[in-house]
Order: C-alpha cells, then sequence, then structure tokens
C-alpha cells in the first residue's frame, strides 16, 4: 500500500518539527544553547568552561584542544536570560601550561557576541583564575 500525499505531508512536518525541536538554538530557554569557541591565536590552545552546567567528564570540564584558527561548538546550559549576575568563565592554556585566555562571561555577553567566545591571547578578564 502506497501513502497518499497528505500522509506524506503530515509525517514530513512531524520530521520537521522533531528535527528543529532537537536542535540547540541561543534561546537562553531550559535545555541549553549552543556556544561556539574560536581559537584566533597563532598556537594550539586547549580551553575549558565552567559554569556553563558540565558534568565532570563533558567536554567543557575535561578541555577540548583547538589548532590555530579552528572553532568548536559546545552546549551550555548556563548563563542564561534568567541568571541574572550569574557568569560562566572560559580559559585556555597553551601547549606549555601557560594560561594564554581567562574571561567570565554574562547572558549579555554571550548575546552581545553572537554565542561566540574568541580566544585571545593576553585577554585576562575573569575574577578566579583557574
Amino acid at each position: 500500500m502506497v501513502p497518499d500525499r497528505e500522509s506524506m505531508r503530515v509525517a514530513l512536518a512531524l520530521l520537521v518539527l522533531v528535527a528543529a525541536s532537537s536542535c540547540s538554538l541561543p534561546s537562553g530557554g531550559i535545555g541549553g544553547f549552543s556556544v561556539t569557541v574560536l581559537n584566533t591565536t597563532e598556537q594550539s590552545v586547549t580551553y575549558f568552561a565552567r559554569g556553563v552546567g558540565e558534568r565532570p567528564d563533558s567536554k567543557a570540564a575535561l578541555g577540548v584542544s583547538l589548532a590555530p584558527g579552528a572553532a568548536d561548538v559546545d552546549h551550555w546550559l548556563y548563563p542564561d536570560s534568567s541568571s541574572g549576575n550569574r557568569t560562566a568563565s572560559v580559559y585556555a592554556v597553551a601547549r606549555t601550561g601557560e594560561l594564554i585566555f581567562c574571561r567570565d562571561l554574562r547572558w549579555d555577553d554571550l548575546k552581545r557576541e553572537f554565542f561566540q567566545v574568541r580566544i585571545v591571547v593576553g585577554v585576562m578578564n575573569c575574577v578566579r583564575v583557574p
């Protein structure tokens, strides 16, 4: 039995709805959002994120290696639009272990920068240095 056109349209609409609802868009609602971390330096780095709702075994906690110019997309739960002054901290170390970047970000910072964190050598804007 071959499905009719209307059944196919309904099935396609449901498929699109399910696929769209599983995407991580910068909504700030329950479920989190995607953040792109970009290594703008000329060296390989490993970045970490704290205060983003990370699990101990998540890539944000364990560290992500990025080649020069490379980017990584991560899923964060916090800070969100209802977090008030809650911040996330992103820091990066060079292969030598030297801390080269540290930045605290609030929800408004993330929105203003289109949910992108650019790793830049020498930026040290965090309250607690890791």
